[in-house]
């Protein structure tokens, strides 16, 4: 089993918002910690997650900032040049949108795995699994 795993801001949008597949999201959110698998969360994802969540409501950034801060299990990831040479060498991002892509590199990079709802972005990274997925393996 993993003991971490890079975490895209589809998740964490899935698991605040009121949609189809967010009750998956949220039982992946609370496996994780129970699991004491850490989450890598590259700072560019907390920025995505709270911009899409001021836009829609209904969340409390703050709450959601201390998430990504104050948990033991997480490890925010601020971009360095190790990141950039990584996003620079990974040919298949091009396609991608820059956040993306870095999040694809940092997954690729730590050679771990990636947990997103975004297929286009999972056929990027070596490891990767949706939510459901990685819940159907790791219950």
């Amino acid at each position: 089993m993993e003991t971490k795993v890079v975490v895209d801001s589809s998740v964490f949008v899935n698991a605040c918002l009121d949609e189809t597949s967010s009750h998956i999201s949220q039982a992946f959110m609370e496996i994780i910690p129970a699991k004491h698998i850490g989450m890598v969360v590259p700072e560019i994802v907390i920025f995505e997650v709270l911009h899409i969540l001021k836009k829609n409501g209904g969340a409390d950034l703050e709450e959601v900032i201390d998430f990504f801060y104050q948990s033991s299990t997480n490890e925010v990831l601020s971009l360095d040049q190790e990141i950039l040479r990584s996003f620079l060498q990974n040919q298949k991002i091009s396609k991608l949108k820059t956040s993306d892509a870095i999040v694809a590199s940092i997954a690729n990079m730590k050679n771990i795995p990636l947990i997103s709802w975004d297929k286009k972005l999972l056929k990027t990274v070596g490891i990767a699994y949706t939510p459901e997925e990685w819940l159907a393996q790791n219950r």
